[in-house]
């Protein structure tokens, strides 16, 4: 390395470690909220969409294929589930289930893991009427932020 650019390794690991740090200085973190209750509800509906998709089908086309459960692929949140009900471990009502009460526990892990870090700005969505109207508080909030930085 010093042969070819005339500085040594340690150097230039340095260097790369400053621009690093460098590209998160003017760093916004931001976490929506919304009412536990409100959120379990759209987790819901939304593992409800995902089997009506086509979750159990992909599923059993993976299988076919020969792709292992042991695979960290096959560990998501709905796959694990979904093999188990093809391979005849539990019914298809109780593999939704799962579904979505694993789903809730991550989303929950989630917010605790965010919520320790000092970084993050809170904004409950759920005081918005609608969707244009969280957007725009929400590039309101950042340019406020990066402005200030």
């Amino acid at each position: 390395v010093h042969i070819t650019t005339g500085r040594p390794i340690s150097e230039l690991w340095r260097e790369g470690r400053r621009k690093k740090r460098a590209r998160f200085d003017r760093l916004v973190m931001l976490g929506l909220v919304r009412e536990r209750s409100e959120l379990y509800e759209r987790i819901d509906a939304r593992c409800d969409k995902m089997i009506e998709l086509g979750l159990v089908e992909e599923t059993k086309e993976l299988l076919d294929q020969g792709y292992s459960r042991t695979l960290t692929s096959g560990q998501a949140l709905g796959y694990k589930e979904v093999v188990r009900y093809l391979k005849g471990e539990c019914s298809f009502e109780e593999a939704v289930e799962l579904i979505k009460r694993d789903t809730r526990r991550y989303a929950k892990r989630q917010l605790t893991w965010f919520r320790a870090d000092p970084r993050m700005e809170w904004l409950d969505v759920g005081v918005f009427e609608s969707k244009k109207e969280a957007a725009r508080c929400i590039l309101s909030l950042i340019k406020g932020k990066m402005a200030a930085m």
